[in-house]
């Protein structure tokens, strides 16, 4: 009687781990290649990887290029203007200039903008239909 995965397991012995993970792999590939590698040609650099190597002077230029090119960025970044979209609007100026006078057009711009803001929130008691096999998940509230 034959019975699979019953039998003694033969592993294929070339291999160092044959149960190990691609995660696993992957850095035994990238030891690997590192350790062939000479030291003095490891760089932190990722952007001289496979281009031509220059001299000090040529390679501390473009370092400070960079570094001025970044600065610039960030200057201008700093200078933009902030933007002030709907902030000078009439019923915004009001408000900014009568903190705590409470008048009828006063009253009737912030009824108005209650109102809106109730018909933009969505009815929860009409959207809210929960599957009963998911109504376990829900937060209970007493």
């Amino acid at each position: 009687m034959i019975v699979p995965g019953a039998g003694v397991a033969n592993f294929d012995s070339s291999l160092p781990n044959p149960f190990e993970t691609s995660k696993q792999r992957r850095q035994r590939e990238v030891r690997s290649l590192m350790e062939k590698l000479q030291p003095e040609t490891i760089s932190l650099d990722p952007t001289s990887i496979g281009g031509i190597d220059k001299d000090p002077a040529e390679r501390l230029k473009d370092i400070q290029l960079r570094k001025k090119e970044a600065e610039r960025a960030q200057r201008a970044k700093s200078l933009q203007k902030k933007k002030t979209r709907g902030r000078n609007k009439i019923a915004k100026r009001l408000r900014r200039k009568q903190h705590n006078v409470v008048d009828e057009k006063s009253e009737s711009i912030r009824k108005a903008l209650q109102e809106r803001k109730e018909q933009a929130k969505p009815k929860r008691e009409e959207e809210k239909f929960v599957d009963p096999v998911l109504k376990r998940f829900e937060k209970k509230t007493d």
